[in-house]
């Protein structure tokens, strides 16, 4: 268990763990909390306990009372009992048992191994499993026809005896597909009007429709400047704006001030409070936006703790860029975050002709979507 604590922190080795300060006792008690551990320090009796809970006390500091009613330590009965002398004696003690709680040291479980994991996943893991379930439909549909036809085959005795005729074919079903409207741009653009192929199109030689006016926005670097680099995130700001400006934006404040913070999601209202001061001209002024450029790795607890702060007690708009992005400063990847900020501080990007939305504009709609899968053979 150890070792897999060890990893989880970041460390190299569990020697590494000199202490645990609050912040990381707790995150370590939801992540190993439920779990299913064997004991290793004996082979007889109840050997599998589920972990309840992560005491702030090491073994030595860890105390009951024997049968006797003396007060001994953790560390102590370990040692007079087991002869075992603790390796890791500043890593705290793990709580198990169902009836009665139970204290054991830490280097004294080894976690089973096949345990479902029911928590949500970082993000490289959801990456990675993203990348493995991606498949193109034909060989999704080669894979399932594949698995039914092993079915029938295993399974054909079975089948016959209840009269069950499994079929191997997939299901064939009517489709149409619906002509693409024409999408209304500025009409002060080159290009105003654009019928889109394949379902996509670009923002070359167009301008948004309506667009806002930026003047009061202040960028949260959550970063060292040694991590991301003072001129590159100028050089990004700076892209930014210009592409805003392109496509339509009316950028008053071209040079934004940029400040760093910690990526520690625990001090994001602080450092949102300071960034949102930095965007402000006049007393009593409002920002209209908060650019954010987070880390790549590990920013889902950063990410959701700004919106939150952002939407439910500034009223504040966001918009949120990885550093990977500030890197590369794409111009096409710019393109797209300028019409997410447009639409944020009450822009339109485009819009459909009238006839394209008739039965909307009837009587007042609410208009919903939803993201779905679909194959056709």
């Amino acid at each position: 268990m150890v070792d897999v604590v060890a990893k989880f922190l970041g460390k190299r080795s569990p020697g590494d763990i000199s202490s645990l300060n609050d912040r990381d006792r707790l995150k370590l008690e939801k992540f190993i909390k439920n779990l299913q551990t064997t004991v290793t320090f004996r082979s007889s009796g109840k050997t599998r306990y589920k972990i309840l809970g992560l005491l702030k006390t090491s073994p030595g500091k860890t105390f009951f009372q024997d049968n006797e009613g003396k007060e001994k330590s953790v560390e102590e009965l370990f040692q007079e009992t087991y002869k075992l002398r603790l390796n890791y004696p500043q890593l705290p003690c793990v709580q198990v048992g169902k009836d009665r709680p139970i204290y054991i040291p830490m280097e004294g479980l080894a976690i089973v191994k096949g345990q479902r994991y029911m928590r949500k996943l970082n993000d490289r893991q959801t990456a990675d499993m993203i990348k493995i379930t991606c498949q193109k439909p034909h060989d999704r549909a080669g894979r399932i026809t594949a698995a039914m036809n092993d079915l029938e085959r295993d399974g054909s005795a079975v089948h016959a005896k209840y009269n069950i005729a499994v079929g191997t074919s997939m299901v064939k079903v009517d489709a149409r597909v619906l002509p693409a409207p024409t999408v209304i741009y500025n009409d002060k653009w080159p290009q105003a009007t654009i019928t889109p192929e394949g379902g996509a199109w670009n923002l070359r030689d167009k301008g948004v429709f309506r667009g806002a006016k930026l003047e009061q926005w202040s960028v949260a670097v959550f970063g060292t400047p040694r991590e991301f680099q003072q001129r590159t995130v100028e050089n990004f700001v700076t892209e930014l704006g210009s592409t805003c400006k392109a496509t339509g934006l009316d950028v008053v404040e071209r040079y934004p001030k940029i400040a760093f913070f910690q990526p520690d999601a625990a001090g994001v209202q602080t450092a949102l409070a300071t960034a949102a001061a930095n965007a402000v001209k006049g007393p009593g002024g409002r920002p209209q936006i908060i650019l954010c450029l987070l880390p790549d790795m590990g920013n889902k607890p950063l990410y959701e703790e700004i919106k939150r702060v952002c939407d439910t007690i500034m009223g504040v708009p966001s918009q949120c860029v990885l550093q990977k992005h500030v890197i590369k400063a794409n111009k096409q990847y710019c393109a797209n975050v300028c019409l997410k900020i447009n639409v944020k501080l009450g822009g339109v990007n485009c819009i459909l002709p009238e006839k394209a939305i008739q039965f909307l504009a009837a009587e007042p709609t609410l208009l919903m979507g939803a993201d779905v899968s679909l194959c056709f053979y």
